[in-house]
């Protein structure tokens, strides 16, 4: 045998986060979106602005994290990568203000962002809690959710605590795979509010 390749995982697995969120975007998303909130500025979260403008026309981009060197710093770097408007927020409800699209990538341990934080008609991309320590929105988002989508259904009833919380007493039928949302043509109608697509790294 001889050597072929070498593949650094890291980069990979940021390649495949941002992928799957852009796949549930470009089906679950309103059709004319033009505005993103992007909760989180660590390294998974360039590669989710690449998968939404692979989809969606999104010309601002509304930025917010915890310390404000690294929300002017990812500013920064996203102008210089993609060349659309940021804007640099003071806090996750300034971010989520206007916006058709919104996606959590942090560490959370407790949820931040809760439902009247959404604009009617939002797509929401969770990402970051992938594991039952960690939450990053409140339950009433459930409420407003009209098209619930994750990219891996066991690992979201064993890993994450949102839905756990949600779902785990009332049994699991709302919620689809991402890939069954697909196979039958479910998309986005007029008649949606919140879209939720919850990314466990699949």
């Amino acid at each position: 045998g001889s050597l072929v390749a070498v593949i650094e995982a890291f980069a990979l697995g940021n390649l495949r986060t941002g992928g799957i969120s852009g796949v549930a975007a470009d089906w679950m998303a309103r059709k004319d979106a033009r505005v993103m909130a992007l909760v989180g500025t660590g390294k998974q979260a360039l590669a989710q602005i690449g998968a939404m403008l692979a989809v969606r026309s999104v010309e601002r981009l509304q930025i917010y994290s915890p310390r404000t060197e690294s929300r002017q710093a990812f500013a920064a770097k996203v102008r210089e990568e993609f060349n659309i408007e940021t804007v640099v927020c003071a806090s996750a409800p300034e971010a989520c203000k206007g916006a058709q699209i919104v996606t959590l990538v942090t560490r959370a341990a407790q949820p931040f962002l809760n439902a009247a934080m959404l604009e009617h008609g939002v797509h929401l991309n969770a990402v970051g809690a992938i594991a039952p320590d960690r939450e990053e929105f409140a339950q009433d988002v459930f409420a407003r959710a009209t098209l619930v989508a994750v990219d891996n259904l066991p690992g979201a009833q064993q890993l994450s605590r949102e839905f756990m919380t949600r779902y785990t007493p009332s049994g699991w039928d709302e919620v689809m795979p991402l890939s069954k949302l697909i196979a039958s043509g479910r998309s986005r109608t007029a008649t949606d509010d919140v879209s939720l697509f919850k990314a466990m790294g699949m």
